[in-house]
C-alpha cells in the first residue's frame, strides 16, 4: 500500500517518516555492498565519469563497427587454443567473416580499416597445429 502525506505535513517530514518506517521493517538490511567501501570513491574523476561508468556496466562499445570486427578477429586468432573442436571453430570463422561482408556493405563510420575476411583454412590449419600467432 502506497502511503500518502497528509496534509499538515513537509514533503521532508513525509520523506523521513516513509524512511524510518522502512528501515524499521528491514528494508535497509543486507543491502548489496553493506559495509563495504564504495568502489572508486578515492580517484579523482572528471566531469563525464558516470556515463563512462554506466557504458562499462552496460558492456556498450562505443567502437565503429568495422573496428569492433577487426577486434574480434585479433581477439580470435589471440584464442584460438579455447576452442575445443574444429567445427566451434569455423563456425565462429564463419560468423566473423558473415561481419567481415556486412561491414564492407554497411556506411563508414570511423577511420579507413583494411578488413579482410579470416583465411578458414589458414587458421583450422594453425588450431591443428597448434600455432597461436
Amino acid at each position: 500500500m502506497q502511503e500518502k502525506k497528509t496534509p499538515h505535513e513537509s514533503y521532508e517530514a513525509f520523506a523521513d517518516r516513509l524512511i524510518r518506517e522502512a528501515e524499521a521493517r528491514g528494508e535497509f538490511a543486507n543491502l548489496p555492498g553493506l559495509g563495504k567501501p564504495i568502489p572508486g570513491l578515492n580517484k579523482s574523476r572528471d566531469e563525464n565519469w558516470w556515463i563512462r561508468d554506466k557504458l562499462r556496466r552496460e558492456n556498450f562499445n562505443l567502437l565503429p563497427e568495422r573496428l569492433q570486427v577487426k577486434l574480434e578477429i585479433e581477439k580470435l586468432m589471440e584464442s584460438l587454443d579455447s576452442f575445443s573442436s574444429e567445427a566451434q571453430l569455423r563456425t565462429r570463422i564463419r560468423q566473423l567473416n558473415e561481419k567481415v561482408r556486412a561491414a564492407h556493405f554497411s556506411a563508414a563510420d570511423g577511420p579507413t580499416t583494411l578488413l579482410t575476411e579470416v583465411d578458414e583454412e589458414n587458421v583450422v590449419a594453425q588450431w591443428r597445429a597448434g600455432i597461436v600467432t
